[in-house]
């Protein structure tokens, strides 16, 4: 069960290819984070073919990992910009990396 998440590149260097790196905060975690990830995978592979050819034998992207968060960690960022509660909401998806490292300081 998902509490909340928000999802960012992992830009590819001279040494690794590039994968999406998932910050999720669960209200009851699975079992196997790891189980949990290659599930997360396979499904967004379903349904993006853009992300499926770009995972297709790992040539360009790796799997994606996922940074378990502690419970309240996207409220205490929300709350440190000042964007806590009424319609305000956690980026879900970004191409960069701003967000998801904002956050993680909080982490």
């Amino acid at each position: 069960e998902i509490s909340n998440y928000t999802a960012a590149p992992v830009y590819a260097s001279d040494h690794s290819r590039g994968r999406h790196e998932w910050l999720i905060e669960f209200n009851r975690e699975p079992e196997s984070i790891d189980e949990f990830a290659r599930q997360l995978d396979l499904a967004l592979q379903q349904e993006n073919s853009d992300y499926e050819a770009k995972r297709s034998h790992g040539i360009f992207l790796d799997r994606l990992t996922i940074v378990k968060g502690r419970k309240g960690v996207f409220d205490k960022w929300l709350a440190a910009t000042g964007k806590l509660g009424g319609q305000r909401k956690v980026p879900r998806l970004s191409n960069s990396r701003h967000p998801i490292d904002e956050i993680l300081k909080f982490n």
